[in-house]
């Protein structure tokens, strides 16, 4: 599967941001959203294999509410990865 996205420009101190902890602020619509995604993507991409040959990795998206990680960031994670990612909602 190959997926075409490019960063937009004003993100990019965030992609080359090696910090542990990341925040991005912006107006609606601005593909924050799913520029965290694509990042997540990558670092689990460059992560080293396993014994197995998998590479299994774990990350947090956070929102105010369930509301906001239902209607934004799994519509994009549907959107973006949804033949290659197993995912797991609880309330």
């Amino acid at each position: 599967m190959q997926i075409d996205f490019k960063p937009d420009s004003t993100l990019w101190p965030f992609w080359r941001s090696k910090e542990f902890y990341q925040f991005t602020i912006g107006p609606l619509g601005s593909t924050k959203t799913t520029n965290y995604i694509m990042k997540l993507l990558t670092i689990a991409a460059q992560q080293r294999k396993g014994h197995d040959g998998l590479r299994r990795t774990r990350f947090a998206i956070s929102r105010q509410t369930l509301q906001q990680i239902k209607t934004t960031v799994l519509k994009d994670i549907e959107y973006w990865l949804s033949p290659i990612i197993k995912y797991k909602v609880s309330d």
